[in-house]
Order: structure tokens, then C-alpha cells, then sequence
């Protein structure tokens, strides 16, 4: 419900809303998995205020690691049955995630072999 708020058209409740997002701990991955895809419409809708929807997926995937570890298939796309084709880093989607999951991968080493070669 909170996240909805990040479609507000007022740039200061959507600033609010994300500095809310960078500081709460989620109870479940189903709410890590919903905040994250919010700030990733977020991202598509403004890209103006790219880089503070960064800054703030950054907190999420460092403040959430355990819960990081468990989506980083989901996150990536990853298909553990065909080799990967790494997407392009002009991908924002691929860019927003990679913040997450490597934050993550900073505070739980264990996240790095879940990683594509």
C-alpha cells in the first residue's frame, strides 16, 4: 500500500515514500519483491529522480540480504537449465537490479555464487 503512494505525481511524497522504503526492514520476501518492483516502475515512470531510486534500492538490497538471496534467480531471470546471455548494461532494469543484489552480496558473501559466470 505504501509503495502505491510512488505514482503520486508530487515529487515530495514520492521523495518521502522512498526515504521510508530505504529505512523500513520488510517482514517477508513477498514484501521485499513488491517494494522492489514499485521503485522499478518508479524508476521507468521518473526517470528524473533516477539516481535517488537507486540510492534507495541500494538500501533496500543491503538492509534485506537474506531475502536478496532468495530472489536473485527471479531478479536476474536467471533459467538454471540454459547457459545465461548477460543483458546489456544499457538495460535499466538489469542496471536497478544488479544495485540490489550486489548491495546484498556486500553484507551476505554467500550471494555470490548464486551470480551468473
Amino acid at each position: 500500500a505504501i509503495a502505491q503512494n510512488l505514482e503520486e505525481e508530487s515529487t515530495a511524497v514520492r521523495a518521502a515514500v522512498r526515504t521510508l522504503l530505504k529505512s523500513v526492514k520488510f517482514a517477508t520476501v513477498d514484501c521485499l519483491r513488491t517494494a522492489i518492483a514499485a521503485l522499478l516502475l518508479d524508476f521507468n515512470r521518473n526517470t528524473d529522480d533516477g539516481v535517488e531510486i537507486m540510492i534507495v534500492l541500494r538500501h533496500v538490497g543491503h538492509r534485506h540480504a537474506h531475502f536478496v538471496a532468495v530472489l536473485v534467480d527471479e531478479l536476474l531471470r536467471l533459467d538454471r537449465r540454459f547457459d545465461p546471455k548477460e543483458p546489456s548494461v544499457d538495460d535499466s532494469y538489469y542496471v536497478c537490479v544488479l544495485i540490489v543484489v550486489l548491495a546484498a552480496a556486500a553484507v551476505l558473501p554467500r550471494i555470490v555464487p548464486l551470480l551468473p559466470p
